[in-house]
């Protein structure tokens, strides 16, 4: 059976979601792979890439899918920072023969977000948000620059407006509700098996 490491932080563990209703749950009941989530709440991409080799090479999976980079953003450091750590973790899956795909986080809803009692991004939101964007439009295209497979979830929490769809949000603003999870999977589900696995049926 084909194994798929699903890598990241809240967004991928499913933070105050059902496990059941995360979407790496949702596409392990959806297609005949062997799902693993790898994701810690509040990791960064350098704390991703220190625990890559012990949690996805050794594991060996066929495919890994590695979304993150909001919680680098939050303590302020740069896109060039989170870049350099994705295309690192990106290389040694290359250099071991797995099959890798970046995934791009979801945007922020500010009126949300500063209303909750959490520590709030060192730069301040407007500038957080603003590098979020950064990162989906330069992640994006260094992507397709180096021939590897990019999944954006940031423009999947957007209408045809430009406007961010709050109800694929929980009231936190900055994690995905089980709806949003669901079209999270369904997305990746659809990417999957047109990239990977054209000859699977799926329910």
């Amino acid at each position: 059976m084909k194994r798929l490491i699903c890598h990241g932080d809240s967004l991928t563990r499913g933070e105050d979601v059902s496990p059941g209703e995360t979407w790496p749950s949702l596409i392990a009941k959806r297609l005949p792979i062997e799902i693993l989530n790898t994701g810690i709440s509040g990791d960064t991409t350098g704390g991703m890439l220190g625990r890559f080799f012990p949690e996805i090479i050794d594991r060996q999976p066929d495919i890994i899918l590695i979304t993150g980079g909001t919680n680098d953003l939050w303590w302020g450091l740069s896109v060039n920072t989170i870049l350099a750590n994705l295309f690192a973790m990106a290389s040694q899956t290359e250099h071991h023969g797995i099959s890798c795909i970046l995934g791009v986080p979801i945007p922020i809803i500010k009126s949300r977000a500063e209303n909750q009692h959490f520590m709030p991004p060192m730069a301040g939101y407007d500038n957080c948000m603003e590098m979020l964007e950064e990162l989906k439009e330069t992640l994006i295209i260094r992507a397709r620059d180096n021939g590897i497979a990019i999944l954006d979830f940031y423009s999947l929490f957007k209408d045809e407006k430009g406007e961010i769809i709050s109800d694929y949000f929980l009231q936190d603003g900055l994690h995905a509700n089980e709806r949003g999870h669901h079209v999270m999977a369904e997305k990746t589900i659809d990417f999957l098996r047109s990239r990977f696995f054209p000859s699977f049926s799926i329910p």
